[in-house]
């Protein structure tokens, strides 16, 4: 009982924030993450941290997660892709499609948020 009356007194104030206030409240978090990744870069192949987080926070969200996901022409290749499905009832869906792995440069920003590693690229891939 207690629970049904804190959703439906919650479910007016959501209702009355706006998308901005919303966005305002995630943002520290977001930039958390943000930061935590950029800092601990992984190059294709290696993402296991970094979709561990990402699928830790979709979980957190609401969103069934599926993991791991996709597929290498090299079988001793892993996969680290990550899917989360957030229900919103009947209607359309939408797809945001990211990439998780670093490339392997020299970082020469001076801000604190610099790779602290330094990756090595192991092989080349030459696109047409």
């Amino acid at each position: 009982m207690i629970l049904l009356l804190s959703i439906l007194i919650s479910v007016p104030v959501f209702a009355q924030q706006t998308p901005q206030s919303l966005a305002d409240a995630e943002l520290p978090s977001l930039l958390a993450i943000y930061k935590d990744v950029h800092t601990h870069p992984e190059l294709s192949g290696h993402e296991e941290r970094t979709a561990a987080i990402v699928a830790k926070d979709l979980k957190a969200a609401g969103c069934e997660v599926t993991e791991p996901v996709g597929k290498y022409d090299k079988p001793s290749l892993t996969c680290f892709g990550v899917v989360g499905v957030m229900k919103n009832g009947e209607g359309p869906t939408t797809l945001v499609r990211t990439d998780m792995d670093a490339l392997p440069v020299k970082e020469e920003a001076g801000c604190p948020t610099r790779a602290k590693l330094r990756l090595k690229m192991t092989a080349v891939r030459r696109f047409p």
